[in-house]
């Protein structure tokens, strides 16, 4: 019996510009996807193809089913060694991201399912979508960041508890809308702020200790939130207000707000401490 196969997306997808002809490729074997955390974007989050965001804490691959060579076939296209913490699995295949049109896959009659993983984290963020708790759950923050998004916009932020609240629970609704570093030492923020036109409104997230970005020459929307245990104490619904309110001025906006930062209790009974970026958290 020939085993399933599970792509792994990685950073060099959406660098090399071919995350449309991946999704496709996908989609039309009904091939699940797993992306790392620098790859966020390639599906929304409820395609049947999205398997889930691997990287970003010690036991995604275990609870995803790649860890070992026991079952499906993984092809990573796309992978940096940084973006698999411990380096990408021997048995794991490497596809470069031009070489995808001599990629061949068997055409499968239904999707795989989700992995563990997906479940696991997903009975507990699941609810944290909707928590009024102050300061606020930084899943709900996350969601509600993503449904507030103009359209077009990108939220950026480096690595940190910042980059891994975002990594693990930013449910994508637009190709692009996230970018993470690959790196702790990458400074993707900056990369964003360089490379978008003035048409593309930017959120930048900063954390406790998070250097922050000088955006006062930058033309355009650019929106700066500053998430911290002891920022000012607000509802979700008023955090929401005041994102609404710096796209309708646009300009630059800096703004902060109180988020439980240091609650990753929950996720890290799920799957281990935080790794990425070296963080070793939990």
């Amino acid at each position: 019996m020939t085993p399933p196969v599970v792509l792994v997306a990685g950073s060099g997808v959406p660098a090399a510009g071919v995350s449309t002809q991946l999704a496709t490729l996908a989609t039309r074997t009904r091939t699940g996807v797993l992306n790392t955390f620098c790859a966020k974007g390639l599906f929304r989050f409820d395609d049947p193809a999205h398997l889930g965001t691997i990287g970003l804490q010690r036991d995604d691959l275990a609870l995803a089913g790649v860890d070992t060579p026991r079952g499906a076939r993984v092809v990573a296209v796309g992978v940096d060694d940084a973006e698999i913490p411990g380096g990408i699995p021997s048995h794991w295949e490497r596809v470069d991201p031009h070489d995808l049109d001599g990629l061949r896959l068997p055409v499968n009659e239904v999707f795989a399912p989700r992995p563990e993983l997906y479940g696991a984290l997903a009975a507990v963020c699941g609810p944290r979508y909707g928590d009024d708790s102050v300061p606020l759950s930084p899943v709900r923050a996350a969601g509600d960041l993503a449904a507030s998004l103009p359209d077009g916009a990108v939220v950026a932020a480096n690595a940190g508890l910042v980059g891994f609240w975002l990594g693990r629970t930013f449910p994508t609704r637009h190709p692009g809308s996230v970018r993470l570093p690959v790196r702790a030492t990458d400074d993707v923020v900056g990369e964003v702020l360089r490379s978008s036109d003035a048409s593309t409104a930017v959120v930048v997230v900063c954390g406790v200790g998070d250097p922050v970005p000088d955006v006062g020459a930058r033309r355009g929307s650019v929106v700066v939130e500053h998430w911290s245990p002891s920022g000012p104490q607000m509802s979700a619904h008023e955090r929401v207000r005041r994102l609404d309110e710096a796209w309708r001025c646009g300009g630059v906006h800096h703004l902060e707000v109180g988020v439980a930062l240091e609650d990753i209790g929950e996720l890290v009974a799920v799957a281990g401490p935080v790794t990425a970026w070296g963080l070793a958290l939990g």
